[in-house]
This record gives structure tokens, C-alpha cells and sequence, in this order.
């Protein structure tokens, strides 16, 4: 990709109308050129490193968009907050609401924390080996004695996980 200020259709004023020319509306370079009195050779390099420029937007645009779902996660905690403060100061404290107002913050931080990937959610696996299937597996592996032995203690180590 060039460097700032190398193409002059990356800083023409109207570089938005001749990307959409040029890639969404797949004009020619002649034509395109013509419309925007521009050099069809400058067209061509741009056009060359247009597809570098997509998928910076396309990252600038997730960045804006995951900007926005944070703003929105501050308002709403914010809002709880102010629920769960007047639930503890009314006259009459309302300890359900109090609780509500926790409980939906609690929520909240953690979809926060998924957002920041502070907390990474992964599935959970779990896969139970029949007693047919384990005796199989001792029976293949009798003649390979290092790995029957490996294999008996990843099975035992397994069911005291799972006994746990």
C-alpha cells in the first residue's frame, strides 16, 4: 500500500465517488478518468492497491461499530447503577430491586469482559468413554505396553476429573 500523500486519488477530496466508481460500479478506467478528470495511470495504481484500502475500512469500521456497543454497555451500566442507588436510599429500601440492579450489572461486566476478551469463552467438550470401548482400547494396546500405560492413565486421570 503506498504511503500517505504517494497516490493522488487516495487524497483527491473526492476519493469516496471514485472508489464507487471504480469498484462498486465497475466503470472503466477510461471513463472513471474522464468523469473525475484524473490520469487513467493514477486510477490504475489506485485501483491496484484498492483492495488493501477495503479491508482497512473494513477493520475501521468493526473498530467503530465495537466503539458504539461499548458507549451503549457504559450508558445502560450506568442507568443500573442509578437504579440500584435509588433501590438502597429510597425510604423504604428495595432489596429485590437492589438485587435485580446486581445481577444485571453482573451480566453486563461479563459481556463487558467478553468484549475486551479479558474472558475468552470456549466450548466445553465432554466425552464419556464406554466401558466396551475402554476394555477395546486395553485389548489393542496390550501389545504396546508404553502406550496401554499412557492411555490407562489419561482414562484414570480423566474419572477423577470427572469425579470431582
Amino acid at each position: 500500500m503506498p504511503n500517505p500523500g504517494d497516490c493522488s486519488i487516495c487524497e483527491d477530496p473526492r476519493a469516496l465517488d471514485i472508489n464507487e466508481a471504480l469498484i462498486i460500479e465497475r466503470r472503466s478506467l477510461r471513463a472513471t478518468a474522464c468523469q473525475f478528470n484524473v490520469g487513467r495511470e493514477a486510477l490504475r495504481r489506485h485501483r491496484n492497491h484498492a483492495p488493501e484500502l477495503l479491508v482497512q475500512a473494513s477493520r475501521n469500521l468493526k473498530l467503530q461499530q465495537q466503539e458504539t456497543l461499548i458507549h451503549r454497555l457504559e450508558e445502560i451500566t450506568t442507568e443500573t447503577r442509578a437504579i440500584l442507588r435509588e433501590a438502597r436510599e429510597a425510604d423504604e429500601p428495595d432489596n429485590r430491586l437492589a438485587l435485580m440492579a446486581i445481577q444485571r450489572l453482573e451480566r453486563q461486566l461479563e459481556f463487558e469482559a467478553e468484549l475486551l476478551e479479558v474472558i475468552k469463552r470456549k466450548p466445553i467438550i465432554n466425552v464419556l468413554i464406554a466401558p466396551a470401548l475402554e476394555q477395546a482400547l486395553g485389548e489393542i494396546l496390550y501389545d504396546y505396553p508404553e502406550v496401554h500405560q499412557d492411555v490407562v492413565r489419561a482414562i484414570d486421570r480423566v474419572r477423577l476429573e470427572i469425579d470431582a
